[in-house]
């Protein structure tokens, strides 16, 4: 793990306290390096990433503004960033977390998702795997509307289970959640405010305007999330 900082040639003994104080929370086996460069922070961020990371990491609090979801130089990274880009954003809720949700469409990028969450768990933590079912969209499926929606619903078990399974082989607690009805957006809300410490969100960002867009389903849930939220862009 390298912990990573920029400041001016001034300052880099200021910036080396906080990497040393934040090196402290790794557990003792972990080889960590502390790290200050210089220039642009995006730019130095971004040099840093090309030396063949595998993840970058980054806190993130949401903006509230129209011209940039987390700040210029976190859009920037995530947008640009030549690895797997990880966002937090921290709000009420246990840390560790004891109580963490992976929403799941059974894409790629989900199953990302639930590996980073099952890494989070610890002995006491719950990791809910969650789908919605919206029965709107089950019309082409079938000739009728209840064979259709049967059909949704083998389908959702499938996706919830398939990663409950890599949730069994990691040794972490699992259940499996299924709402009908509604939207994606509305459904991970209400069941955060009945009790979650986090929410791990996987996205497939690809870069197609200045702006970072993760989508209004993504973008919803950053800023109305009652708890913290994890975005691992894969």
């Amino acid at each position: 793990v390298t912990l990573f900082s920029v400041a001016e040639r001034s300052e880099r003994s200021l910036a080396q306290e906080p990497l040393s104080t934040m090196s402290r929370l790794f557990p003792s086996h972990t080889e960590v390096t502390c790290r200050v460069g210089q220039g642009g922070t995006a730019t130095a961020i971004l040099e840093e990433a090309e030396k063949g990371y595998d993840l970058l990491a980054m806190g993130a609090p949401v903006r509230q503004d129209e011209e940039h979801l987390f700040g210029s130089v976190v859009d920037t990274v995530v947008r640009l960033a030549p690895c797997p880009s990880l966002m937090f954003t921290a709000r009420e809720g246990r840390w560790p977390p004891q109580s963490i949700m992976v929403p799941t469409g059974g894409g790629h990028a989900a199953a990302r998702a639930a590996e980073l969450a099952f890494a989070l768990a610890g002995e006491v933590t719950e990791v809910v795997l969650y789908h919605v079912v919206d029965p709107e969209l089950t019309s082409e499926m079938s000739g009728s509307r209840s064979t259709a929606v049967a059909t949704r619903l083998d389908i959702a078990h499938g996706i919830v289970n398939e990663l409950r399974q890599a949730g069994d082989r990691a040794g972490v607690r699992t259940s499996t959640e299924i709402a009908m009805g509604g939207t994606m957006v509305d459904n991970v809300l209400t069941r955060a405010a009945q009790g979650l410490d986090l929410i791990v969100i996987g996205t497939a960002l690809r870069v197609g305007s200045p702006r970072l867009f993760l989508g209004p389903k993504v973008e919803r849930l950053l800023h109305e999330s009652p708890c913290s939220v994890v975005i691992l862009n894969t």
